[in-house]
């Protein structure tokens, strides 16, 4: 099974914060990648929390959001 989840990331004071709309989690990190990694960490262990008979893949559908 595939869960499809909303994710926002910007850059906020030097660091770039993940934020997935699905199920209200942040993750904040020097990159995108290690905010994105930290994000699919947090959102697997809500999952398994919530569920923890449910086995699935979290796949994100990202926008990106840059000052100008």
């Amino acid at each position: 099974m595939e869960i499809k989840v909303n994710v926002l990331i910007s850059k906020f004071d030097g660091h770039y914060v993940a934020y997935c709309e699905d199920y209200d989690l942040t993750a904040k990190a020097v990159t995108v990648e290690e905010a994105l990694a930290e994000l699919q960490k947090q959102v697997s262990e809500y999952l398994e929390a919530e569920q923890p008979s449910l086995r699935a893949s979290v796949v994100f559908i990202t926008a990106i959001r840059f000052p100008v």
